[in-house]
């Protein structure tokens, strides 16, 4: 009796081990240290990725500017036009942005944590002009004109 109870003691034992490491699975798969390379949904919490290069035309209202990075690397965005705002009051989302350069009614936005960074914009009619930077580099990866109708 005893060396069946201690079989169902060590059973019970492995199965709480591979309960644990399945969840330390989990948490290193959803800590989001694990991502490779610099990624751009197509949608974000807010809405239709503004990052997505196949937008192009859309119609006026609530977009995300949603990237998914590294750890270490950083983008930068420059968003341009008189036909875009973002709520002041909402959380960071992994976004910093800088002063509004009144010349070109731009701003630079730079990312401030690796994993997902998601940021809340609305955009009206007009076209918005959108230039990504990888890292400190001067000259834009691309850049793209969303018509917004």
């Amino acid at each position: 009796m005893l060396v069946a109870e201690g079989i169902q003691n060590d059973t019970k034992i492995i199965s709480k081990l591979d309960d644990v490491g399945h969840k330390v699975n989990k948490i290193y798969e959803s800590d989001e240290s694990n991502i490779e390379y610099i990624s751009f949904p197509d949608n974000g919490n807010f809405g239709e990725n503004i990052l997505d290069k196949k937008l192009s035309k859309i119609k006026s209202g609530t977009y995300s500017m949603i990237a998914i990075l590294p750890k270490n690397k950083i983008i930068k965005v420059k968003i341009s036009g008189d036909n875009w705002s973002f709520p002041m009051g909402q959380p960071i989302g992994g976004w910093d942005y800088s002063n509004l350069d009144n010349n070109d009614i731009s701003r630079i936005f730079t990312t401030i944590k690796y994993g997902r960074s998601d940021f809340k914009l609305y955009l009206k009619k007009g076209k918005t002009e959108i230039k990504l930077f990888i890292g400190n580099n001067k000259k834009p990866k691309w850049t793209k004109t969303i018509q917004v109708e």
